[in-house]
């Protein structure tokens, strides 16, 4: 009971003026990702970084780059190895930039480096 009652203080206690939820400035991200599809050879491994700027407390912008390689492949063997660079650029809105919780609204675009190069049987020499 105590516990609750600990967390239930930690969540509702209010903000002091130092607390810096929504302060201007950079911050940092990492992404790691690992997937696998029916065609797919083998389970395929990706990372990204992303760098997001709050500009003010209710703007801010963020940046992307990751990096996914993929060998598909039928029965038989391997058909295609997939290199897929994907970069993102998008703008935050945030809706209650005071609060812990901030609900926020994002619009962006994207670019998607693809190369695909024929493996094995498919493969030309």
């Amino acid at each position: 009971m105590r516990l609750l009652h600990f967390a239930l203080a930690l969540g509702l206690a209010a903000p002091s003026a130092a607390q810096s939820w929504s302060d201007p400035g950079l911050g940092l991200g990492g992404r790691l990702s690992a997937s696998s599809g029916e065609s797919a050879r083998s389970a395929s491994a990706g990372g990204g970084l992303f760098l997001r700027y709050r500009m003010t407390g209710s703007l801010g912008l963020e940046g992307g780059v990751a990096y996914r390689r993929e060998t598909i492949g039928d029965g038989a063997g391997p058909l295609l190895d997939v290199l897929d660079v994907p970069l993102t650029g998008s703008g935050l809105l945030f809706f209650l930039p005071r609060t812990r919780v901030q609900p926020y609204l994002l619009a962006g675009a994207g670019l998607h480096v693809v190369q695909a190069k024929p493996a094995g049987g498919n493969a030309t020499t």
